[in-house]
């Protein structure tokens, strides 16, 4: 039986989605907000409706913007303190996140996953074996530029694969 939503909806989609992704753009994104990784418990349910891996990464963005706008909001005193700073730091992780959504649109979905899992299983790694954490404090002028790349690939790492 046809009903009147499937005009407006892809084939694939079912009533049962519904809830599916609520709930766990609810949970991951509440997660996401306050210790970060809510893309590990939403993309798994946008995959399970049936959303191609693109369309999945795409929508988890999308998703995941209202949670950053909230962190930025949260914490307006100190990006107004450092306007100069975090305007500096947009450009390459604008850059990068243009650059991150073309590769999302011209790579086959089984060329992603395969990056998906390595980079996953890199970053836990790296995550897991690093003892020195960089304190923000002492930054060099130097290290700056360095700073610069590490954003611009982070910007296209998020809008490519946003796993984490």
């Amino acid at each position: 039986m046809l009903h009147y939503y499937h005009a407006f909806l892809p084939p694939h989609f079912h009533l049962w989605n519904i809830p599916v992704i609520f709930f766990a753009g609810l949970v991951g994104e509440s997660f996401g907000a306050i210790v970060g990784g809510g893309s590990i418990l939403t993309m798994p349910a946008l995959l399970l409706t049936g959303l191609p891996l693109q369309a999945a990464i795409a929508t988890d963005n999308a998703g995941s913007l209202a949670t950053e706008v909230g962190i930025v909001s949260e914490t307006y005193q100190k990006v107004v303190a450092n306007k100069k700073l975090v305007f500096l730091m947009a450009i390459p992780l604008t850059l990068g996140g243009v650059i991150g959504t073309w590769l999302l649109l011209t790579i086959p979905g089984t060329v992603i996953r395969y990056l998906m899992v390595t980079t996953v299983i890199f970053v836990v790694g790296h995550s897991y074996l690093s003892k020195k954490k960089p304190d923000p404090k002492n930054i060099s002028k130097a290290s700056y530029t360095l700073l610069m790349g590490f954003l611009f690939l982070i910007g296209i790492y998020s809008n490519f694969m946003a796993a984490g």
